[in-house]
């Protein structure tokens, strides 16, 4: 039994050794979002799409919690999310005169949420749909980690 219990622990050891070593070889992962627009769903937007066809002069909606919003939010953003502690109606009256803005302006309304698998930018897409706000409303694949990603680019470009 002692003997079972000291090879596994070696093995794991070693498997720990080798993947230190394979790390510091080859380095972090790309844990980049990609993006390919022809795969994307209809409604759907590249980050590359907002920011070199668009030029970035969107309308952004933070679709994710109060919490996360009021922390690290793209600045000019107004908060529309599907989270149980808002009204979401309440959050539309409040969203509505930068909504109507983008609009009279021909800008295109971006919601974004957390990530890839996140649902809220989809159930606040349906709602605005349904409700007739607008048209050229779409969400961003890979919602904040796309964002944060070309945020932390731009950062590095003007640091340099």
């Amino acid at each position: 039994m002692k003997k079972t219990v000291l090879e596994i622990c070696m093995i794991l050891f070693a498997s720990c050794l080798l993947t230190l070593g394979y790390y510091g070889i080859v380095g972090e992962p790309n844990r980049e979002i990609v993006c390919v627009s022809e795969d994307l769903e209809p409604h759907h937007v590249c980050m590359q799409t907002v920011i070199g066809d668009w030029g970035g002069e969107v309308q952004w909606v933070d679709a994710r919690t109060r919490k996360e919003w009021e922390k690290n939010g793209i600045e000019g953003s107004v908060l529309l999310t599907d989270d149980a502690k808002e009204n979401f109606n309440d959050l539309l009256n409040a969203s509505m005169e930068a909504i109507f803005m983008a609009s009279q302006q021909q800008q295109k309304v971006v919601i974004y949420c957390n990530g890839v698998a996140c649902g809220s930018s989809k159930a606040v897409h349906a709602k605005l749909i349904e409700q007739g706000i607008y048209e050229e409303i779409y969400i961003l694949h890979g919602g904040w980690k796309a964002l944060s990603q070309e945020l932390a680019k731009e950062t590095s470009v003007l640091n340099q």
